[in-house]
C-alpha cells in the first residue's frame, strides 16, 4: 500500500467522528451478548457433563423466536439436541449483529468518500477476513449449526435460470425507479460509471467479487436467514435486510444511485426468501455486478450535465 492509500486509511476515522457514537454502542451490546452466550454455554457443558439434559435455559433470557428457530430441521437451535433456543437465539442475535457492526466500521467509518485504490482493498480484505471467521468458526462451532443453514446447499440448473429470469425483472423495476429518480433531480446509478472507471481493473474485479459472493453469503445467506429465525416473519427479516443492505451502499454509492438500486436489492430479498438457497441469488447479483464494475466502465459512455455522485 502507497503513503497516500495508508495517510487515507488513517484519517477515514477522524472525518467520521459521530458515526462512532452508535459503534460504540453497538460494542457494548456485542459484549454483553458474548458474555451472556459464553454464560449460557458454560451452563451447557456442565449439565452435560453432570449427564443432565438441557433442557431449561439459566437466568433471565427470553427465547427470541424460539419456535421458528425450533422449527428448522438443519438450522441453529434443534430442539432434538436438547439446546436451549434461548441460547440458539442469543447466539445468532450476537452473531447479526457482530456482522452489520463489522460492514458498518469498515463500509461508513474507515472507507472515505471518495476512497482510493489502496482504501478500497483495505476494506475488501477486512470483509473477507470477516466472512472467514463467520464461516469457519462462528457458524459451526459457536452457533453449531451447518453451513446448509446460511443457503449453502446444492446446485441446481434450475438456480440459473431463477437468476436469469429475475434479473431481467430488476433491470425492468431499475428502469422505471432510473426515471423516477430523475423526474426529481437525482441521480442515478448510471453516474458511478465516470466514477468506477477511475479505479484500477483489479479493484473493479474484487468489488465484483466481493458484491456477488461475499455480500450474498453476509446479508442474504446469514443475516436474512438468522433474522427470520429469529423474528418468525420473512418480511419482518426482508425489510432489515433491504435497510442494512442498503446502508451499506450508502457512503460509495450516494443517496441517488442507492435508491435506484433499491429494485434489485427487493429483488434479492423476495428471491432468497421463496428459494433459500444461495445459487439463484448469487446468479442474479453477479449479472448485475458483470454489467456494473466490469462491462459499465468501459463503454465510452459521455456523462450527463448536472450528475454527480
Amino acid at each position: 500500500m502507497g503513503k497516500a492509500g495508508v495517510r487515507g486509511v488513517a484519517n477515514a476515522a477522524p472525518r467520521n467522528v459521530p458515526a462512532l457514537v452508535p459503534l460504540i454502542c453497538w460494542l457494548l451490546g456485542l459484549l454483553k451478548g458474548v458474555s451472556q452466550v459464553a454464560r449460557v454455554t458454560r451452563w451447557q457443558d456442565g449439565q452435560r457433563r453432570a449427564g443432565t439434559p438441557a433442557r431449561r435455559r439459566p437466568g433471565p433470557i427470553r427465547a427470541i423466536g424460539g419456535e421458528a428457530l425450533g422449527r428448522r430441521r438443519s438450522g441453529i437451535g434443534n430442539t432434538r439436541s436438547g439446546e436451549p433456543l434461548a441460547s440458539a437465539g442469543w447466539r445468532a442475535a450476537v452473531g447479526v449483529g457482530a456482522v452489520l457492526g463489522s460492514e458498518f466500521l469498515l463500509r461508513d467509518v474507515l472507507l472515505p468518500s471518495q476512497p482510493s485504490d489502496a482504501e478500497i482493498r483495505c476494506v475488501i480484505a477486512g470483509e473477507w477476513l470477516t466472512l472467514g471467521g463467520l464461516l469457519c468458526w462462528w457458524v459451526p462451532h459457536v452457533e453449531r449449526a451447518p453451513l446448509t443453514s446460511i443457503g449453502a446447499g446444492p446446485f441446481r440448473w434450475r438456480h440459473v435460470w431463477e437468476g436469469v429470469g429475475a434479473f431481467a425483472l430488476a433491470v425492468g423495476a431499475s428502469a422505471a425507479s432510473g426515471k423516477a429518480l430523475t423526474a426529481v433531480g437525482l441521480p442515478t446509478a448510471r453516474t458511478l460509471q465516470p466514477v468506477l472507471r477511475r479505479y484500477r481493473g483489479s479493484t473493479r474485479a474484487a468489488l465484483f467479487i466481493t458484491g456477488t459472493v461475499l455480500e450474498e453469503i453476509v446479508y442474504r445467506g446469514y443475516v436474512m436467514d438468522r433474522l427470520i429465525q429469529l423474528t418468525g416473519r420473512p418480511w419482518i427479516a426482508g425489510l432489515i435486510d433491504w435497510l442494512a443492505f442498503s446502508g451499506a451502499h450508502l457512503k460509495f454509492f450516494g443517496p441517488g444511485p442507492t435508491l435506484d438500486v433499491g429494485p434489485l436489492s427487493a429483488t434479492l430479498i423476495s428471491l432468497y426468501a421463496r428459494e433459500r438457497t444461495l445459487w439463484p441469488v448469487v446468479v442474479l447479483h453477479g449479472l448485475n455486478d458483470a454489467l456494473a464494475f466490469i462491462v459499465a466502465p468501459l463503454l465510452p459512455t459521455p456523462e450527463v450535465p448536472g450528475d454527480h455522485v
